[in-house]
């Protein structure tokens, strides 16, 4: 299956905060949103992810910082990873768990169409591999009845 067919506009919609923002402002949008991560931009265009976990882990990192007085930019790598939309939600998964990522934009040529968290991807993955599963057993079962008689 490919990433367009799980893309639900309403659940994963993006949230773009601009780089120069403050953390407090990204925190509030994610409250407000109920946002794991937020696309960052610059100049309007993807730029890097902020994600619940780069909050967490600054507040550990310089408890003395006030949110308000932080930019987003300092917070987060200037580095992005995109997927298609025609990408296998099996190659996005692996893509995820090798980057270590937890939320991934999906692009097209002309800009971003949502954001999805790899838990409704191995939620998905997990659904299709219990569906396939049972039908095996199935399979299997009908197999052994057609023995006995």
């Amino acid at each position: 299956m490919r990433l367009e067919e799980l893309l639900d506009p309403k659940r994963h919609r993006v949230v773009t905060i601009s780089k120069g923002q403050p953390l407090a402002k990204a925190l509030e949008l994610m409250v407000r949103k109920k946002k794991g991560a937020l696309l960052v931009t610059a100049d309007n265009k993807p730029w890097s992810l902020l994600t619940s976990k780069d909050l967490l882990d600054c507040i550990h990192a310089h408890p003395q910082y006030l949110f308000a007085d932080v930019p987003v930019e300092d917070v987060v790598p200037e580095k992005i990873i995109l997927a298609e939309k025609d990408e296998s939600v099996r190659i996005v998964i692996e893509k995820m768990i090798k980057a270590g990522i937890s939320h991934l934009p999906i692009a097209t040529e002309k800009n971003i169409e949502g954001m999805i968290p790899l838990t409704d991807l191995m939620a998905f993955q997990i659904k299709t591999l219990m569906g396939e599963l049972e039908g095996l057993e199935g399979y299997i079962a009908d197999l052994q009845t057609a023995e006995l008689d």
